[in-house]
């Protein structure tokens, strides 16, 4: 919902949602702009992605996944795709939101590792991905579909994010045991340099 500085006004946009759900169950879980700042794309608790133009509020795609597929935290290229982690089903899907279709999805290889978020490495053109299920960061090339992995320091990661250091591409991640409270609590930087593409 954005908000009018000058105003205080604030516009809401309705998400879809499935019959006979509850309002939490499709509540929103991560979103993206696109590049022309015309369009936000989302996704929901309850298994859909979808896009919306900012300027008229209208949903323009809306795209539903199966139950316990689960969409997570998302990226969005300088291309306008979206990659969007799949974390019941081990893969993450890679969506061209210009040509509203669906380019391919990309096993990671641990399908049980529960990939969580994801990033967009502007420098290396590669996408990041954490689990909440694995200890180790993925580094995922769409163009060719390798994939790497760069062990973590501690076991139970328990990834929740992840992000870039856009001056020097480093990445940080954090251990996040919270609200469970079991576990080692870490902020990690990580210097991946230029990796192999996949081993």
């Amino acid at each position: 919902a954005p908000l009018q500085p000058d105003t205080g006004a604030i516009e809401q946009f309705r998400m879809p949602s499935k019959d006979g759900e509850s309002d939490f169950h499709a509540a929103l879980y991560s979103c993206v702009i696109n590049a022309s700042r015309t369009q936000i794309w989302f996704t929901q608790l309850n298994g859909i992605v979808g896009g919306f133009d900012i300027e008229t509020g209208k949903l323009e795609t809306s795209v539903d996944f199966p139950l316990g597929t689960i969409p997570h935290r998302m990226a969005i290229d300088d291309q306008d795709v979206i990659y969007v982690p799949l974390s019941g089903d081990g893969l993450v899907l890679a969506y061209d939101t210009r040509a509203r279709k669906e380019l391919t999805r990309f096993p990671m290889p641990d399908r049980n590792s529960s990939p969580y978020a994801v990033t967009w490495d502007q420098r290396r053109r590669v996408v990041w991905v954490t689990g909440t299920n694995t200890d180790v960061i993925y580094r995922l090339d769409p163009k060719t579909g390798a994939v790497a992995q760069i062990p973590l320091p501690r076991p139970r990661a328990f990834l929740r994010m992840i992000d870039l250091d856009r001056e020097t591409a480093d990445l940080w991640v954090t251990y996040a045991h919270l609200p469970t409270g079991y576990g080692p609590n870490y902020a990690v930087r990580i210097e991946p340099g230029d990796m192999p593409d996949a081993h």
